[in-house]
């Protein structure tokens, strides 16, 4: 019998050893994304994300394609937040359903009238006033803030401040960073892109790519 305790002894010397393995490689694993995301952000609420409370005003947009529109209008001073969403109504004769894409904006109106949203799209490309008596629907997550979710690890990071989705759709500093790495927006240094949430190896990344989308040349580290 003393071999059979002996097996056992080695067999259970063996499990503990693997579940320390298993857990020794969680650990790194989270030790690694946190070393990632280093620099990325800040890790705290960023400062524009503070103090927003308050009555603003709204606006919907039918357009072609959310994704531009929304990063088009996140950059705007005086935009607190921005959803891509959908709504359906009926066309024609057959009174047809059709699903149309949406933006819906925040804004304080002191800082921005609605005039001065629309005059941020070119000629011809402006979307169209919503119909108020359709029903705004919002999109799926994949679809909020999709330039920003083009860079995962800055993405990540992000969630990380803002765990809850809907906190991180609200963020104004999500919507800025998305309409930046969207290419739209000016950028004139680092320095513009400071209250964002964002840290110097962030900052950096958003600059260059911000940069390259309007074929500016980026000499940054």
């Amino acid at each position: 019998m003393g071999w059979m305790k002996q097996r056992s002894y080695w067999a259970t010397v063996v499990t503990v050893l693997v579940i320390i393995s298993l857990l020794s490689s969680f650990f790194v694993g989270i030790s690694t994304e946190q070393q990632v995301n280093r620099g990325l952000t800040t890790g705290e609420i960023p400062e524009i994300d503070k103090g927003r409370d308050g009555d603003y005003d709204t606006a919907t947009f039918v357009t072609p394609c959310f994704w531009g529109t929304e990063a088009r209008l996140g950059v705007v001073p005086g935009v607190v937040r921005t959803r891509a969403g959908y709504t359906a109504s009926r066309d024609g004769e057959d009174q047809h359903v059709a699903h149309r894409e949406l933006v819906q904006v925040e804004y304080d109106s002191e800082k921005v009238s609605y005039l001065e949203l629309l005059d941020v799209f070119p000629d011809g490309a402006s979307p169209t006033r919503f119909d108020i008596f359709a029903v705004f629907s919002m999109a799926e997550d994949p679809h909020q803030k999709y330039y920003l979710r083009q860079n995962e690890t800055l993405f990540q990071a992000y969630k990380e401040i803002y765990p809850d989705h809907d906190a991180f759709v609200n963020s104004t500093a999500a919507a800025r960073v998305n309409g930046y790495m969207g290419g739209y927006g000016e950028l004139d240094s680092l320095d513009d892109l400071s209250g964002l949430g964002l840290g110097e190896r962030g900052k950096r990344i958003v600059y260059k790519n911000w940069a390259v989308q309007n074929g500016i040349s980026c000499e940054l580290p």
